[in-house]
C-alpha cells in the first residue's frame, strides 16, 4: 500500500479525468518527477530505465522493484 489514505490520490485522478486525462503525474515544486497517484513513475531515457529516487520522499514501487531486480540476475 503506497499510503494510509488514498483520498488525495483519488481526488487527483478525478481531477485528471475531468480534464480528459487517464492518469496524473505528480512533480515536486522544483519540477522533479515523483510518482502517479496509484503507480510508480518510470521513464526510458537513452535506453536506460530511470525512476525517481526514494530520497525525494516517495515509496519504492514493489512491481518496479521486481522488474529492476530481474536486471541483476
Amino acid at each position: 500500500m503506497k499510503s494510509t489514505s488514498y483520498a488525495i490520490n483519488m481526488a487527483t485522478l478525478r481531477h485528471a479525468r475531468a480534464l480528459g486525462a487517464e492518469e496524473a503525474i505528480w512533480v515536486s515544486s522544483d519540477g522533479e518527477l515523483l510518482e502517479a497517484p496509484t503507480a510508480t513513475a518510470a521513464l526510458i531515457v537513452d535506453g536506460v530505465l530511470v525512476t525517481p529516487p526514494t530520497s525525494v520522499g516517495i515509496l519504492a514501487g514493489t512491481t518496479l522493484g521486481a522488474v529492476l531486480a530481474l536486471d541483476q540476475v
